[in-house]
């Protein structure tokens, strides 16, 4: 009999060999071919960011905008993934 337990669940493994060896639309590809990004993340990924009009639109007293660079490992992929299956607020 199923409970619906997540403990049921295999997780996926979320090491991807040699990633780092990988230029950055080869690791965006990977991450998306292993299951952690969707196309529409991928999308945003790949985009310029942040218009300044939008950023306006978000806060008040906008000057500018920067670029930050963005990494985010596997391991805390999953570590994202598995707090999102158990129900775990993952905004702390």
């Amino acid at each position: 009999m199923n409970t619906g337990s997540t403990s049921d669940k295999k997780v996926k493994s979320s090491r991807l060999s040699k990633f780092h060896t990988l230029d950055i639309p080869a690791r965006v590809a990977a991450l998306e071919k292993a299951g952690f990004l969707t196309s529409e993340t991928r999308a945003a990924l790949e985009g310029q960011g942040l218009a300044l009009a939008d950023a306006n639109n978000m806060i008040e007293n906008v000057l500018a905008i920067f670029g930050v660079p963005m990494v985010r490992s596997p391991a805390s992929l999953t570590q994202h993934r598995q707090q999102r299956m158990h129900g775990a607020r993952t905004d702390q």
